[in-house]
């Protein structure tokens, strides 16, 4: 397993993951630098995985496992890149998902293998909807690379997404459009990451965060 490192310290799944590996003599290789196929060719594999990584992977790692696949944490072929979970809280989706896919060089547009659909609410968020998908993507990670063992499995050409989205987000596009009413700004405010990328308005030429919250009773 290799783990690419971009800040100091691991996050606490990416710490539980180690210690996984560890109990069960799997390696666990660790990077600061995106150098990925000089730690790949230490071992001799036939399928890559990536899922929760921020960064194209280059042709020649794709081309370096006989299958390589990712796990997407929407319905493709919506919402590709890695904000894909604040697009879909946007556009209020009342349903998504995960799509386990096939690797190729562009942003999360190869065939798709199998996907699995979860239901939203008007109070999930990006952060909630990560921890709904992280209840399934091991089952559906697990069912592709069946299907591939087995040699069972089918590929789906993907087709146009819904909406026209960006594959990076900015601080800038959590500014409150001043178009927006009642429930498309509540979208927009769930949407936008709290801590930081929270949405913002300008009142007097100064910036005015706004955060959205829920009263539990």
């Amino acid at each position: 397993i290799f783990v690419y490192q971009s800040l100091y310290s691991l996050p606490k799944n990416i710490v539980d993951l180690k210690h996984f590996c560890e109990h069960n003599k799997i390696p666990f290789l660790t990077s600061e630098k995106r150098s990925e196929l000089p730690l790949l060719q230490q071992f001799n594999y036939e399928i890559l995985l990536t899922f929760g990584y921020p960064y194209l992977i280059k042709d020649k790692v794709i081309r370096s496992a006989k299958y390589a696949i990712n796990c997407h944490p929407t319905l493709l072929p919506d919402y590709r890149g890695i904000y894909a979970a604040n697009y879909a809280i946007r556009f209020d989706d009342e349903v998504q998902g995960i799509t386990v896919h096939f690797l190729d060089p562009g942003i999360d547009t190869g065939d798709i293998i199998l996907q699995k659909k979860v239901p939203l609410t008007l109070f999930d968020t990006p952060e909630t909807m990560k921890k709904i998908n992280r209840k399934i993507e091991p089952a559906a990670i697990s069912e592709a690379i069946q299907q591939i063992d087995n040699n069972t499995v089918t590929r789906t050409k993907q087709g146009q997404p819904r909406r026209k989205t960006k594959t990076w987000l900015t601080p800038e596009d959590s500014k409150i459009p001043e178009e927006l009413f009642s429930k498309e700004l509540y979208n927009h405010l769930r949407s936008c990451d709290p801590e930081r990328y929270p949405a913002f308005t300008i009142i007097k030429g100064k910036k005015v965060y706004v955060k959205a919250w829920w009263d539990n009773e």
